[in-house]
């Protein structure tokens, strides 16, 4: 074996498992010791697993936060304000720079797979996504980083940002993101969702979206995605993230929605940190936490994963790419 991996503790059985590695691919799990490789690690009880996947984040403005770009109101409304100025100051070796260090950073803590959003608007124009596509060639070989055209200001009233949205797909985006409650209402929310699932289906790609990150129970841009995504038989081709706003709903909308997302098979990416920052403020008389109702939605049978989203930004001033 070119490397062994002893007395390490089993992810799943929490037994003790001794590895075999040959040209870079595990070849042997054994419950009794194994002979030495040319490299042999003793694990010493910790845990051993699958390389992980950080499933919603923001490469592109990670390692971002200085004194000149502190969110003071401590909201997503400020946040997105402020990066609307510092994002036409990036230059690709800038983005590049940083990605570096990140995806490092993610590796380090056993990440091997990221899904990126990348602002793609009247701002950013094009120039985020070159950045983060310049990025992913550089570390191709170790670490698969999946893009998603992201139209942080919306579509419905921004054709430019539609017209961008296209050109992304050409451009390196793999998949096709969207913001619906940043619409001016339901019906501009549901217009954009149909713009969203035209790129996508012209171009036979998934689907990963913002939905619903805000306190205000009156977004139920969810419930329009589990539809939509259920009409263009587009079932487990989806992803919803954040979902906040679920926070605020009563049990007979949560039902509702929750039966919809399981039939469409919506995976939901609840995205913990940054929204217990961000959200959950709106209303003191609701006790609540401004995250996506996990209990409930893993009783409903849909499928949850847990992202970071912001790394050392005005979004979330905190964490390292230890999930």
């Amino acid at each position: 074996m070119d490397l062994t991996i002893h007395n390490a503790l089993h992810d799943k059985t929490l037994e003790s498992v001794h590895l075999g590695i040959r040209d870079g691919k595990i070849s042997q799990v054994s419950s009794t010791e194994i002979s030495p490789g040319e490299k042999a690690i003793d694990a010493g009880g910790a845990m051993v697993s699958p390389a992980l996947v950080e499933p919603h984040f923001h490469i592109e403005n990670a390692l971002v936060w200085d004194e000149d770009n502190l969110n003071q109101s401590g909201t997503l409304r400020e946040a997105i304000d402020i990066y609307a100025d510092v994002k036409i100051k990036f230059d690709t070796a800038d983005i590049v720079r940083r990605s570096t260090q990140t995806m490092r950073d993610a590796i380090r803590h056993g990440i091997l797979w990221m899904r990126n959003h990348v602002d793609v608007d009247q701002y950013a124009k094009l120039d985020l996504l070159k950045g983060v596509v310049a990025a992913r060639e550089k570390f191709k070989h170790v670490f698969d980083l999946q893009i998603i055209a992201f139209p942080q200001h919306g579509l419905t009233r921004n054709p430019e940002s539609v017209d961008l949205m296209w050109q992304a797909m050409e451009n390196g985006a793999q998949l096709v993101g969207g913001i619906p409650h940043h619409e001016k209402d339901m019906d501009d929310g549901a217009r954009q969702i149909e713009i969203v699932f035209k790129i996508a289906k012209a171009k036979n790609v998934n689907i990963d979206m913002h939905i619903d990150e805000t306190d205000d129970p009156y977004w139920r841009s969810l419930e329009l995605l589990a539809e939509k995504t259920i009409e263009e038989g587009y079932q487990g081709r989806v992803t919803a993230g954040h979902c906040t706003s679920m926070a605020a709903w009563d049990q007979q909308t949560l039902s509702r929605i929750l039966d919809k997302v399981k039939a469409a098979d919506i995976t939901v990416v609840t995205n913990a940190p940054i929204n217990l920052l961000l959200q959950g403020r709106g209303d003191e008389t609701l006790v609540r936490r401004g995250i996506a109702r996990v209990a409930e939605l893993l009783e409903a049978g849909v499928n949850v994963c847990c992202g970071q989203d912001d790394l050392l930004n005005m979004f979330y001033p905190f964490g390292q790419m230890d999930p």
